[in-house]
């Protein structure tokens, strides 16, 4: 990390939960982080404790005082009386860079990390998440003693005592059934008897697939431990000790690792993991904690202090300027990757999607490749939805393939106005919408309907383009002249249903070609076999024929296989 960070000068927040109106357990162990150590005095550092009731509040007023960054320290969980997602939740509404985990990442399940371990090709112990007596039961049949019972999605080892670790089913059902009292739930997993490990993880904001792994750690437990309960966590860890791994093959895969579970959870921000080790050295998590506790005093330092202090690549300072750069970096890619916006016209009395700043030609304007799509099948949505959405689908729905359907979300904040124009400034590259021509800030984001729409309803066009074809009809995408203005920035589905109906430009192209070589092989005044009458090439203005009326819906359960498209 040498060289990692910011090298201006800047003027830092630094937020923290509060405890004052808090009956958190934590309330009189938990010390206050001081990243201001390793970063004054050459960055101005201010520290605020943020109370869960006034989260919102408190930063609306913070983001009125100019500050370059957040440090956002903030750790509460959803069920706890103090300040965490909503904190993030301002701070992404007032569009503020900040540190640390985003909201998709900051509190995931124990259960999405163990699936998302699993499907990394992670080992974790078999496990079963129990909400009541019934399930323990079952819990206590499928799985193997010794099992520990954890809370069910919280952290800083809440509800544990050395008891969580239980023999029998007896203790079981005893410590499960405190837990689900007490929080509502429980995790039990079965215990993985051996060594247990802590490696930190950050976010690379220059190769985001590849996190950045800190020097793992091993827990030596003081005598007769043989796991992090709450009071060896909180009030006894002066019996803990932290030791870097010395074996580099365990070093090696602790990292690959916390490595892969960062980046399959598609985190931000940084995260410490714990992992245990088996005594033929498998490897199995047991959790990530996004957002984990670091930068306390170096009088009681946290197990992510430790890993700092102890891996000779990096210390506090760089870790502290490493988070900040991504923080930053994080924000710069938002605020550039944010090229449009939804906006009222008062000429049209309508909306569109205008741009945010200027986009050059060739620049993607709207990313939708690996982008969530509201899809529907047409029968779907002619035989179940309202009179009014199968309005809304004939007029807005486009396909992607055979009976799968784009339409929009139900969710009106996700919705994308985007408009017709005969003349576009966009114009497709795969599902990607991408700027045909330079566009200025403020311009209106158009694309030609006929390039992805199939049977949309009729309207007059009021683009205003010299080229502008007056109506547009629901078969506009099998006028001939398509290809010859857009090339290949057509939809795929498009694209085939035109060489379905012998409208595409190579399929005319075969046709001329066919056409020549018949001419030569019969010339003028020989035998009419096997002749090819010439294809019908319209002008973008001219009429569409009969032929080329709006397809209704029963075309598509006609066409074969070919037409389907890969999802």
């Amino acid at each position: 990390m040498e060289g990692a960070g910011p090298e201006r000068r800047l003027r830092i927040c630094v937020l923290q939960s509060s405890y004052d109106e808090s009956t958190s357990p934590c309330k009189t162990l938990d010390p206050d982080a001081c990243p201001a150590l390793w970063l004054e005095p050459y960055h101005t550092v201010d520290t605020v404790h943020i109370l869960k009731s006034t989260a919102v509040k408190q930063i609306l007023e913070l983001s009125k005082e100019s500050y370059d960054v957040f440090i956002n320290l903030c750790d509460g969980a959803w069920d706890e009386d103090r300040a965490g997602v909503e904190v993030i939740q301002a701070l992404e509404r007032l569009d503020l860079p900040y540190t640390g985990a985003d909201l998709q990442s900051y509190e995931p399940t124990k259960e999405t990390m163990k699936m998302v371990a699993l499907y990394s090709g992670v080992l974790t112990a078999p496990f079963r998440i129990c909400r009541d007596m019934g399930a323990v039961e079952d819990a206590g049949k499928e799985l193997a003693f010794p099992m520990i019972v954890k809370h069910y999605n919280g952290y800083n080892s809440v509800g544990m005592t050395k008891a969580s670790k239980c023999m029998n089913l007896k203790e079981l059902r005893c410590q499960a059934e405190k837990m689900i009292q007490e929080f509502g739930g429980a995790m039990i997993e079965e215990f993985v008897d051996g060594k247990e490990y802590t490696v930190l993880v950050a976010e690379n904001p220059d190769d985001p697939a590849n996190p950045i792994a800190f020097r793992p750690v091993e827990c030596i437990f003081p005598e007769g431990e043989t796991f992090k309960h709450f009071d060896l966590k909180w009030i006894d860890h002066e019996g803990i000790q932290w030791v870097p791994v010395e074996n580099e093959d365990i070093d090696r895969r602790l990292r690959e690792v916390a490595q892969k579970v960062f980046a399959a959870l598609n985190a931000t921000g940084y995260g410490r993991l714990d992992v245990r080790g088996d005594k033929d050295d498998n490897l199995y998590l047991l959790e990530i904690n996004p957002n984990c506790g670091v930068f306390y005093p170096p009088d009681a330092m946290g197990s992510a202090d430790f890993i700092l202090s102890l891996d000779p690549s990096t210390d506090h300072s760089q870790f502290a300027r490493h988070i900040i750069r991504c923080a930053l970096v994080r924000q710069r890619d938002k605020v550039w990757k944010k090229k449009i916006s939804p906006q009222y016209n008062k000429a049209k009395h309508w909306f569109g999607m205008y741009a945010l700043r200027d986009i050059a030609e060739g620049e993607i304007v709207d990313e939708n490749e690996g982008k969530p799509h509201c899809i529907v099948s047409r029968e779907h949505a002619m035989g179940n939805w309202s009179e009014d959405e199968k309005d809304w689908f004939q007029r807005y729905a486009y396909p992607l393939g055979y009976d799968i359907w784009v339409t929009w979300s139900k969710v009106p904040e996700e919705w994308k106005p985007l408009n017709h124009s005969c003349d576009p400034n966009t114009w497709l590259v795969g599902l990607n919408t991408v700027a045909r021509r330079p566009i200025k800030r403020g311009e209106e984001i158009t694309i030609d309907y006929a390039t992805f729409s199939v049977n949309c309803a009729e309207f007059v066009c009021s683009c205003g383009a010299a080229c502008c074809r007056g109506v547009i009809t629901g078969a506009d995408y099998l006028a001939p002249w398509l290809e010859s203005k857009y090339a290949n920035h057509i939809s795929s589905c498009v694209q085939k249903l035109r060489q379905k109906a012998g409208v595409c430009l190579a399929y005319r192209q075969q046709q001329q070609q066919q056409q020549q070589q018949q001419q030569q092989q019969h010339p003028v005044g020989g035998s009419d076999h096997g002749k090819v009458e010439p294809t019908l090439i319209l002008k973008p203005e001219a009429k569409m024929p009969a032929h080329s009326q709006p397809l209704k819906g029963e075309f598509f359960d006609n066409v074969d296989d070919s037409l389907q498209v890969s999802m």
